[in-house]
């Protein structure tokens, strides 16, 4: 599939192969700076679908990833995109693509954690502020 950036391509699976690319997206964010190697692997094989976005080397520039029961709920993670190519459409191409995918199309709810100057982003696919969330942070979690 191309996307709206000429010489890109979404995949629908984004394995082990695509850790150091995506190692390397982690480390522009201040928000995903101390994740190791080790635990970008762990989340690749962790996640219950995970989606990217690749050049025609075959470089990742763009990564999402879904935990979901398929049925009730599904939780969107780590939507990243590349600084060279924020502003182009890819992010949205991305949400798009997982919203819309088949095997999520039964999924009744989806939820996201993102920083606040990102809400605008989300609203435009549907989703809003939620209350009675709850999150309990281990106190020595490495994040």
């Amino acid at each position: 599939m191309t996307l709206i950036v000429p010489g890109l391509r979404s995949i629908d699976e984004v394995d082990c192969a695509y850790a150091q690319d995506l190692f390397q997206l982690f480390q522009e964010e201040w928000w995903s700076q101390n994740r190791s190697i080790q635990n970008v692997h762990s989340i690749l094989e962790a996640s219950s679908m995970t989606f990217g976005v690749v050049d025609e080397s075959d470089r990742l520039l763009a990564f999402a990833r879904v935990l979901t029961d398929y049925v009730y709920f599904g939780f969107i993670f780590d939507l990243i995109v590349s600084t060279e190519l924020r502003g182009r459409g890819v992010g949205s191409s991305l949400m798009q693509r997982i919203l819309d995918h088949p095997q999520l199309m039964k999924v009744q709810s989806f939820e996201i954690c993102c920083q606040p100057d990102t809400t605008s982003f989300y609203t435009k696919f549907g989703f809003a502020e939620a209350r009675g969330r709850m999150r309990r942070v281990r106190p020595n979690a490495d994040f």
